[in-house]
C-alpha cells in the first residue's frame, strides 16, 4: 500500500510519500530500487503515483515525451 500525504497551511503546501516498493508479498527497500520516489515533478505540478511500479514508468515516459501537457484542472487532465 502506498501512502501519499498533502498538507496545506495558508499559502504553503507539503507533499510526502513512502518509498517502499512491493511485488505481492515481496518488499523492495528504497536502497535497492532504481526509482523509489513516488512524487514526480512536472513543470509547476507534482504528481503522486500509487499503484504498480509499471504505472510510474509509463507516466514518466509520457511526461518526458509531452512537455506541454496541461495539468491545471480535471478538464485539462
Amino acid at each position: 500500500m502506498t501512502t501519499i500525504v498533502v498538507v496545506r497551511k495558508g499559502h504553503q503546501a507539503a507533499i510526502a510519500a513512502d518509498s517502499l516498493t512491493t511485488f505481492g508479498t515481496t518488499r523492495l527497500a528504497p536502497a535497492y530500487d532504481r526509482s523509489p520516489h513516488k512524487i514526480i515533478a512536472y513543470r509547476d505540478s507534482f504528481i503522486g503515483v500509487a499503484g504498480s511500479a509499471a504505472h510510474q514508468l509509463v507516466l514518466e515516459n509520457l511526461l518526458g515525451k509531452n512537455p506541454d501537457l496541461a495539468l491545471h484542472g480535471k478538464d485539462s487532465i
